[in-house]
């Protein structure tokens, strides 16, 4: 996939923008979920913030939408500082 190639060159902004149009394409949880924990390696909070939003709005298995809530409480409190 073109984000691990990013990923691997260390090119974290162009990993994040093929992920989050991929991520507009599919609009899946997990991988909406996924591009936030991009986000955060790049410590941009907001944008974390949305897409674990988005993650947990689409979401359907109860231990999936609990994990995201305590990712959410992480970024909510790293906002906060």
């Amino acid at each position: 996939m073109v984000v691990k190639h990013y990923q691997a060159e260390g090119d974290f902004d162009k990993a994040i923008t093929a992920y989050s149009r991929y991520a507009e394409l599919v609009n899946s949880a997990d991988v909406w979920q996924s591009l936030a924990e991009l986000y955060t390696q790049e410590e941009r909070w907001q944008e974390a913030k949305s897409s674990s939003l988005r993650a947990y709005a689409l979401v359907t298995d109860e231990k999936k939408k609990s994990s995201i809530k305590v990712f959410l409480d992480i970024v909510e409190k790293k906002l906060d500082n």
